[in-house]
């Protein structure tokens, strides 16, 4: 499988990306106080995504505009970061879960809403680590 569209994006762009995941990630945060199953799970998915392209647009400069969510795993897989293997991990394990929350034909507990959202949290903590600029040293 190969993405059906890559956008070639200045790597600066990255932050709009991250901008967006973590403004989603806090109106899901909003949505878990509430209690709001729904609505975490709809913005933890969202977030999800938008942190995956924050990562790759930092990383590779290519962000997925295929149809297929799953598209984004491959532009992840290609980006050299010791965090690379847990993004993947994660956003792959927030797109199965959105597969289970949204096609079921049962409400989605708080519970479920919650486990992940716990993965969102720790994507975004993998991202900044991964494309956040490290300070620099002072002169000696």
């Amino acid at each position: 499988m190969t993405p059906a569209r890559v956008e070639l994006l200045a790597k600066d762009r990255s932050e709009v990306h991250l901008r967006r995941a973590e403004n989603l990630l806090r109106v899901m945060e909003l949505a878990d106080e509430a209690g709001n199953a729904d609505d975490v799970v709809t913005n933890a998915v969202q977030a999800g995504i938008a942190f995956g392209d924050a990562f790759t647009v930092a990383l590779v400069q290519r962000r997925s505009r295929g149809q297929d969510h799953s598209e984004v795993l491959l532009l992840i897989r290609v980006c050299r970061s010791p965090n690379t293997r847990e993004v993947a991990r994660l956003v792959q394990g927030i797109l199965n879960r959105r597969s289970e929350v949204l096609y079921e034909s049962q409400d989605v507990s708080l519970k479920r809403a919650r486990e992940l959202a716990g993965m969102v949290r720790k994507l975004h903590s993998a991202v900044l680590s991964s494309i956040s600029p490290k300070p620099s040293k002072p002169a000696k």
